[in-house]
């Protein structure tokens, strides 16, 4: 453990606002939301410069080890990150965006630029007179903003979801390739059409974008209305027209205003507003430059600036989604952003849904937006971009050269090296056990008709244990690492912690046990799935043979019962089962049941095929009917006739049959 009371550190911002003279908490890794400042310090009073650089990389682990390596997060504020004392904006919410699936294939391309750096002289007389001895006793303060680096960062994330474990291999080969096209294409901006001899590509991914700087434009209200209206037609190409399951959602939209009128956080501070790079967002703000006494003048005013749009009725949300619901409704091509030039500066658009159309255009958005990261950079503070790491400086040192009246008691100490990777590891194994259980669960819901309620109430109650023991885990790891950076105690009681942990249901090993368990679940949901896509029906709980027979009164119905599918498909009645099926031309329905889920249905033994004809008992023992015909070496003949022979070959070769009769050596 490290005292760094006295020392200047550095923060990623990860997507944080916040200006030179703002107060931080390094115990907590938080801006304090106010100011050492009292007055504007001079212009000349900070040294910039350039440093521009840019920097294209990607990565496919999904690790937090990985995601923090590539932002360059520091030791101290990747711990606060783990604990959730940070609140991650803009291009830190990557961070956070991890997969819940084993079943999932993901990968994240990362583009990070810097344009200029600026550094407060804090040494100079004129400087220390700007600065107000009220914020020193700030008791959550331990540093002040000094410095600030600009530039941009924005990641776009590929994600493919449901795949097999023998495709895995394939969609990431593909989405290297794909990362490796396309950094050429925006490191040389060269229009390489980076999804060439990749048809399936798009089709599978879906994208997602983070960053400081991701522009919203009208294009997307356009596209998201045009989806909507045309969700019947496109929800007819899933299941064969039948279209996708209910289960969707949606995301409401929130909209905020920043700034607040009612406090006086500006009082002598006229340079607050200059250092900041916040914004004023509302529908009906003016456009110009806003001091916060503008921004209290805007808020109070609000009643009249609104009366300037859409014919002194303000702006709402309401309307447009009246106007929008009519348009689809009606499928008519009203102009529902008309009349309200700012819903769609303010607004950003997320679909969710089983039937949102993955298309090209977005991939070359993505494209298009990492491309113009520097000139859409440009657009914001001077031309500087947005924060990408700030300089603290000691509060504690800071008071001593300002006035010897002042002691800051506030204390700063770093957690030891050794103890963040161990916590690192921790927090990246539970996540992959925590996908495995995700994937179980997952897999006892999709077949949950077909397994009995205890394993699933089980099942459930695990999953709901584990989310519950992890919010107790990382409350406690915030507590801890709050005390030993404030020196009431000491990186053993992490140690400790971790130790606890791995001995509880939170560590790896309990969840693999766990699943190891309940093998069998998954098992069946691969055969039930496996079954669905032969078009044969894995009979549930209350399924019985009448009702099967009432659906199916016309032709052939082969119902194969076993109380133990999962472990005995292997047997000749499943072998023949399966012939049965895979040759099947849509003239015969198929079914599976077992009778330890289908208590009505029964058999003479297991396994066994019943075989129904026209509604009707044939035989409830179709294997042993037909033995000697399954067990004969007889040849299948094509029964279509054929003109000319498929091949002509050049060397003929002698077919030998054997005998059928029982110890007959004959050919």
């Amino acid at each position: 453990m490290t005292d760094t009371t006295n020392k200047i550190i550095r923060r990623k911002s990860l997507g944080r606002a916040a200006f030179i003279g703002s107060l931080y908490n390094a115990t907590r890794d938080t801006f304090c939301g106010t100011t050492i400042m009292k007055t504007e310090f001079p212009n000349d009073s900070i040294n910039r410069a350039d440093i521009l650089n840019k920097e294209l990389s990607y990565e496919y682990e999904d690790s937090y080890v990985e995601k923090f390596n590539k932002l360059d997060v520091e030791a101290e504020l990747k711990l606060s990150a783990l604990a959730g004392l940070v609140t991650l904006e803009g291009s830190g919410k990557y961070l956070s965006d991890v997969k819940d699936s084993s079943k999932t294939v993901k990968g994240n391309l990362i583009y990070r630029m810097t344009s200029f750096e600026e550094n407060l002289n804090i040494f100079r007389d004129d400087v220390k007179a700007c600065i107000s001895t009220d914020g020193f006793n700030n008791t959550d303060a331990t540093h002040v903003v000094v410095g600030i680096k600009w530039g941009a960062t924005i990641i776009a994330s590929y994600e493919c979801k449901n795949i097999k474990e023998e495709d895995k291999h394939q969609l990431e080969a593909e989405l290297k390739s794909y990362f490796e096209k396309l950094s050429l294409s925006i490191s040389e901006n060269d229009n390489v059409d980076a999804e060439k001899d990749q048809p399936n590509f798009m089709k599978r991914f879906s994208i997602k974008l983070f960053g400081d700087a991701v522009p919203h434009n009208k294009k997307s209200f356009v596209e998201a209305r045009k989806i909507t209206t045309e969700l019947p037609s496109y929800a007819k190409q899933s299941n064969d027209g039948k279209g996708s399951s209910i289960k969707s959602y949606f995301e409401n939209l929130s909209f905020s205003v920043f700034g607040n009128g009612n406090v006086d956080v500006e009082k002598g501070q006229p340079n607050f507003m200059k250092r900041s790079y916040r914004n004023l967002f509302g529908d009906a703000a003016p456009h110009n430059k806003k001091s916060f006494d503008e921004t209290r003048k805007i808020m109070t005013e609000l009643p009249s600036y609104g009366n300037q749009s859409n014919d002194g009725k303000g702006f709402s949300i309401k309307p447009y989604f009246e106007n929008l619901s009519f348009s689809i409704s009606r499928n008519v091509n009203v102009d529902v952003e008309k009349d309200q030039p700012n819903l769609i500066k303010r607004f950003s658009i997320k679909l969710f849904g089983d039937a949102v159309p993955h298309n090209k255009k977005s991939f070359d958005e993505a494209r298009k937006f990492m491309t113009e990261l520097p000139s859409y950079a440009k657009q914001f503070n001077d031309g500087k971009g947005f924060p990408i790491e700030y300089t603290l400086y000691p509060l504690s040192e800071l008071a001593k050269k300002i006035t010897q009246n002042i002691t800051v008691d506030n204390m700063m100490m770093a957690s030891s090296e050794e103890i963040v990777p161990k916590i690192e590891q921790f927090i990246d194994d539970l996540f992959n056990a925590k996908q495995r259980l995700n994937d179980l669960f997952n897999d006892a819901n999709f077949i949950s008709s077909f397994i009995s309620d205890k394993i699933f109430d089980e099942i459930n109650d695990h999953v709901r244990n584990v989310k519950l023991e992890e919010e107790k885990f990382r409350k406690e790891f915030a507590e801890r690492l709050i005390n030993i950076r404030s020196g009431k105690s000491n990186t053993d009681e992490l140690e400790n912690l971790i130790k606890i942990i791995q001995k509880s249901a939170l560590s790896k090993s309990s969840i693999m046990t766990f699943i190891d368990q309940y093998q069998s679940v998954s098992r069946r949901a691969d055969l039930v799935f496996t079954l669905k896509e032969k078009n044969v029906e894995y009979l549930d709980k209350d399924s019985t043979i009448d009702y099967i027979l009432r659906m199916n009164s016309k032709g052939h119905v082969y119902i194969l019962i076993d109380e133990n599918i999962i472990n005995n498909n292997s047997s000749p009645v499943h072998n023949v089962f399966q012939d049965l099926y895979n040759s099947n031309e849509k003239s015969s329905k198929f079914f599976v049941a077992d009778p330890k889920i289908c208590s009505n249905i029964k058999g003479p033994g297991y396994p066994v095929i019943h075989h129904y004809v026209n509604g009707r008992l044939e035989n409830n023992d179709y294997y042993n009917a037909n033995k000697l015909l399954f067990t004969s070496n007889l040849i299948k003949f094509d029964p279509q006739p054929l003109l000319k022979p498929k091949n002509n070959p050049i060397e003929k070769a002698r077919l030998l049959v054997p005998c059928p009769q029982a110890n007959c050596s004959t050919f």
